[in-house]
């Protein structure tokens, strides 16, 4: 089906039209101004991590959306810089990073199949008596443990071997009957259950000894084992997680409701202070066991399904590292989250998919950015790495907005509003059902307007054509804090708001809905809070700067050769002057989605993959 709104151009009259020559205010992109079109890795999600414990080196892989080859990286500054290693094995693809030491050597595994990956190359790891049930591990001093499960009713057959770092052969260890594997121990050394007596048996790699922690198991469930850096041990299922001390006492963790899915728990973590978490898969994200509950830690977006969610989650000390594929396929890479500060950062560079959609973007009078990205919230820091903003929102968010005394609004079908600059956001419901378009402004008056839209494709019968439908409503705040049920000023309809200025004049566009191609566009605006509406001649007001100034943005349309490069207007109160831009275009015109003229008077102003800033003042 056709659409008109994407077969024709805007007509924009343009009589009353002059130019600003000043050569000094082109809208080029100045220093510190994002590009997020080339990340770090691509469009890739991240669903595998691992992390040394002290931090230094980290080891990923990225699942490309396009293609079936996976790819893997490894940092051995922090995050900071990453280089992508491979193996010409048949199996390796399929592998994902289990360990990395503190000195950077990565465990990775499939299966029955293993390699190791020292920061040059990869090598698997072979064992003689290798079988299709084995297991193997690396403990924090990097030697390697072997389990030879002989998949038999005789646990006497089972085998250990250990292969001390630096040495290229294995060593048999006698283990205690009923055995099998369980952990590596933090510090070095493995841990084995006893099937039958819950024995726990830690085996020393210096000494060759092993100690006993009698009967603490038994009877715990057993699907995930884990010797944890506080010192004490947790067993889990879709059950929940039961934590067991070396002298015996017993701590559980129920799952309740959803959280008993049988594919949880997928992943167990904890901190050396002890603080427990859980990767769930259905209902999909993080949780942290406080207070005698579950409590959600972090969420991926607004997703449900691990498809599409977390898929991995790495600890270490005092800092969760969670990664995964949010909705509307932003790969925001590996999210570093400091449990003491609580600050969430996103490490590397940008890591952000270029099938991520930019809707909004501001610099504040505080000098920080922000922006929405696929309808979540993010700070970009001063070494352009993104930081997520968790509001907890259930829907979409679309619009940034700054009021005169500095407080920031983001706004979905409910706002943010944060008066320390960002640090902090607090929730304020106003009413609005789930609908992707924002207009909001600061009246003269002080008090603040929102108004919101959603538009449908409504079929022309028997044209093969489709027009758009409109509906929004608005809502007022005298405080930015408390806001009014939303009132409607339009259901339905063929018209829509662009903006509403200082005095609470509202502007907007007609659509023709009859086919008349000829134009196809109406300017419009209604002086009385959207009671009447007139038609007004040239262009249309678009949004409103910071000291009440009209600008109008060329709308979007599809022309071969169509090569303009100016495409910004500001009304100087007599006539529209057309601002210069030195951002190149060609094709298809840049899909504006937002601007804002900053306190300072500079534009800042965003498409759908970029940002923009002036270089001067408008």
């Amino acid at each position: 089906m056709k659409n008109l709104g994407w077969m024709l151009l805007t007509v924009l009259i343009l009589a009353g039209c002059g130019k600003d020559d000043d050569p000094e205010g082109d809208l080029t992109s100045s220093t510190g101004a994002f590009n997020i079109a080339v990340p770090q890795f691509g469009q890739f999600p991240v669903q595998d991590v691992a992390v040394s414990p002290n931090k230094q080196y980290f080891a990923v892989k990225v699942n490309p959306l396009t293609s079936t080859t996976p790819r893997f990286y490894y940092s051995d500054d922090a995050g900071q810089t990453w280089k992508e290693f491979s193996s010409a094995n048949n199996s390796f693809a399929r592998s994902s990073p289990k360990k990395v030491t503190d000195d950077g050597l990565v465990f990775l595994q499939v299966e029955h199949a293993y390699y190791l990956y020292d920061g040059a190359s990869v090598a698997p790891v072979q064992h003689p008596n290798a079988g299709w049930l084995d297991s193997a591990f690396l403990d924090d001093a990097g030697n390697l443990y072997y389990f030879v499960n002989c998949n038999c009713s005789i646990s006497s057959q089972n085998k250990l071997s250990l292969r001390k770092r630096g040495e290229t052969a294995f060593a048999d260890i006698s283990i205690p009957t009923n055995s099998s594997a369980m952990d590596v121990a933090p510090g070095g050394g493995i841990f084995f259950i006893n099937s039958q007596t819950g024995d726990l048996h830690k085996h020393n790699p210096a000494s060759g000894e092993w100690t006993v922690l009698a009967g603490i198991a038994k009877g715990l469930p057993n699907k995930k084992q884990l010797a944890a850096a506080d010192g004490n041990f947790y067993f889990a299922s879709s059950a929940g997680v039961t934590r067991v001390t070396a002298s015996g006492a017993l701590t559980t963790m129920p799952f309740v409701g959803a959280m008993t899915n049988y594919q949880n728990p997928q992943e167990v973590l904890v901190s050396p202070s002890g603080r427990v978490f859980v990767l769930q898969v259905a209902p999909n994200g993080i949780y942290e066991y406080a207070n005698g509950a579950w409590e959600v830690f972090a969420t991926p977006g607004y997703h449900t399904n691990v498809s599409g969610g977390f898929f991995s989650a790495a600890i270490a000390d005092e800092t969760v590292y969670y990664a995964g594929l949010a909705e509307g396929k932003l790969a925001y890479g590996l999210v570093e989250h400091n449990l003491d500060t609580d600050e969430k950062i996103v490490i590397g560079e940008a890591l952000v998919g270029q099938e991520a959609t930019l809707s909004d973007a501001i610099e504040t009078s505080n000098g920080k950015t922000f922006m929405i990205l696929n309808g979540a919230l993010y700070e970009m820091l001063s070494d352009e790495r993104l930081l997520p903003i968790d509001l907890k929102q259930s829907t979409t968010l679309s619009t940034l907005y700054e009021d005169a005394s500095g407080n920031l609004y983001a706004f979905g079908n409910n706002v943010y509003r944060s008066s320390d600059g960002g640090a902090t956001w607090k929730e304020a419901s106003i009413g609005f059902p789930s609908y992707s378009g924002h207009s909001v402004q600061q009246l003269s008056d002080g008090s603040l307007v929102a108004i919101a839209g959603y538009n449908y494709d409504y079929y022309l019968g028997g044209t093969g054509f489709s027009v758009p439908k409109f509906s929004a409503y608005m809502s007022k705040s005298l405080d930015g804090i408390s806001w009014s049920a939303s009132s409607v000023l339009f259901e339905g309809g063929s018209q829509y708001v662009t903006c509403i200025d200082k005095e609470g004049i509202l502007f907007g566009v007609r659509v023709d809905v009859n086919g008349n191609y000829q134009q196809f566009n109406q300017g419009i605006r209604s002086d009385d809070g959207g009671q009447t509406w007139k038609e007004i001649e040239g262009k249309i007001p678009d949004f409103v700067g910071h000291d009440g100034t009209l600008f109008s943005v060329k709308s979007l349309g599809y022309v071969d050769g169509l090569s303009g490069k100016r495409f910004i207007y500001k009304w100087n109160g007599k006539e529209w002057l057309e601002l210069p831009s030195e951002i190149g275009q060609s094709g298809q015109l840049y899909t504006i989605s937002r601007v804002h003229q900053l306190k300072n008077k500079h534009l800042y102003f965003c498409t759908t993959q970029e940002a923009f800033k002036s270089v001067k003042t408008y």
